[in-house]
Parts: C-alpha cells; structure tokens; sequence
C-alpha cells in the first residue's frame, strides 16, 4: 500500500464500483477464456461473482470507516528477500532449524504515540473458526505465526514502513479470519428492507479469530456506538496467553518436523467437516486410510 492509496474507510458506493470495474476484467481474462466467457452459463456466474464481490467490498470499506486500523500491506511476502520479514525459526531437538515462510493476505496497524497496533487477516472462500484446542493438534496456527513473526521481527525497514517511531514497539494486536461465505439473510416488508439493508448486510459475513486485551485497542478497533466490531471475551488474549500459545505451537511445528525428518508419513485424517485437511487432498484416491478409519471420523 502507497501513500497514494485511497482510504477504504472513505470510498463512496460509485468509488466502490469503479475500483471493481477497472480490477474485474483482468481478473477474469487471466482465469477464463474468451470463449468461456461469452458462454451464457459462465456469463450469469460472473454476474453472480460481481454481485458477491461488491457485498464484499462494501462491507470492508464500511468496516474501515469505523475503525482507527489501516491496511498497510497486501499479499505480504515472509521469506529472505531484503524488505521482507525474516521468517520465523525454531531449533528441533536434534539440532535442526525448522523456519516457515508464508504470504499474509492483508496487514493492518494502528498507531498510538510511537507504538504501533498490528493486525493481521486472511480471506476466506468457506466458513473458518479458529480454535484453541486445535493447535495442541498441530493445526490452526497459520494466521498466529504469521502475528509473531511480524511482532518480532527486528528489521529497521519494516518497522519504519508501519510507522514505528522512536523507541516505539510493536504490539501484537490480534489476527482474523474474513471469510466471503456469506450467511443467508431476510427481511418481512420491502420497507423494514430498505431500512434494515446496512445491517443486514452486515451481519452476513463471518469474522472470526483474536484479539489483545487492551482498552487503547478497543477504542481503536470499533468506532461504532453499538461496537459492532468488537471480539467477545472468549476472543480476547493477554501477551501471557499469547506466550503460551505460541509455547504449544513451537511444541506442534518441532513434533510434525520430527516426524517428516524421521519419515513418519502415514496420512493424518480430518474428516470433521467439509474443509478438513482430507477433503481436497490430490492423494485421496490412493490414500492408505482404511474405510473404516473414514467412516469412524465422520
């Protein structure tokens, strides 16, 4: 993001569709053939898709004017090149060094004084519920490695481009996940529609994930009078918690490392719903689970 990009939380509902209209087309020539695209099937799908999009969109421009966060970097890369943030390294416990690379969909920050708030969130296709308990199983730690990684990384260039002044820190505000799978939604009375439609369309998209306990944050994070962005007690962390769980998520990378280095490869089931790790697994069709294995886990 440049200082020329236009403010999120600022774009009117022409802006918005103007933004969409320049970007679509590429999108889509890039994805489909001409010829697919002026097939009538494909052309009523992409109708659809704008319809989505636009929803999308809006939503997050309108969250964007009710919060103090700005989106600082997209399609952030973590890996060796000399702007990037240096990946983050854990040592095995038989020497060797386990570092993990990734691209974080969207960066926000919030600065107060000379510290920065940084939060960082991930689009979603489907549904996505973060949960504790799933990283004592060696999942769900993606979006939290990405928050440590950026929270300590030490590079002058970094700190400087997400506005860190002098003898300011970084703090580790939280982590999202945006998903696009939109929750159906109605109405009785075109008029109670037409009044309702903002919150409406608010209330169809699904964030999930979380966030530090801090008062200066929260303040920041919802403008709203109702506080319609602000994460529920369960979602909240102290930086105690946060080491903590970071502690169970070194324990899970250096085990699944132990395993792969030691050729431990039997496949690890998920069958608990449609977006378990099973469900677009290109080896499923030889797969060595028994079908009894499958059925159990269902």
């Amino acid at each position: 993001v440049t200082e020329t990009a236009r403010d999120p939380g600022a774009l009117d509902e022409a802006e918005q569709a103007e933004i969409l209209d320049a970007i679509l087309p590429s999108v889509l020539a890039e994805t489909l053939s001409e010829d697919a695209r002026d097939n009538p099937r494909v052309r009523h799908q992409i109708a659809k898709l704008k319809e989505v999009t636009r929803l999308i969109l809006a939503e997050i421009c309108r969250e964007f004017s009710h919060t103090r966060f700005r989106p600082v970097y997209e399609e952030l890369r973590i890996g060796d090149e000399p702007e990037a943030p240096k990946p983050v390294s854990f040592r095995t416990p038989d020497g060797r060094t386990l570092s993990l690379w990734g691209t974080i969909d969207r960066v926000d920050t919030y600065r107060e004084g000379s510290d920065v708030y940084l939060r960082v969130v991930d689009y979603k296709t489907g549904q996505k519920d973060f949960n504790l308990k799933d990283l004592e199983k060696g999942a769900d730690f993606q979006l939290l490695l990405y928050l440590n990684t950026l929270w300590l990384c030490d590079s002058p260039s970094f700190r400087k481009a997400i506005g860190v002044g002098e003898g300011g820190k970084v703090i580790p505000a939280g982590f999202l996940y945006f998903s696009s799978l939109t929750r159906s939604a109605s109405v009785k009375g075109q008029e109670n529609a037409a009044k309702n439609a903002e919150d409406i369309l608010k209330d169809i998209f699904e964030r999930n994930g979380m966030y530090l306990d801090d008062e200066v944050l929260k303040n920041a994070l919802d403008t709203t009078p109702e506080k319609r962005y602000l994460p529920s007690d369960k979602d909240l962390y102290t930086m105690e918690e946060l080491g903590r769980m970071m502690e169970t998520v070194e324990a899970s990378l250096t085990e699944i490392a132990r395993d792969m280095t030691g050729g431990v490869i039997r496949p690890k089931s998920d069958f608990k719903n449609d977006h378990g790790n099973c469900a677009y697994c290109h080896f499923r069709a030889v797969c060595r689970l028994l079908p009894r294995e499958e059925s159990e886990n269902n």
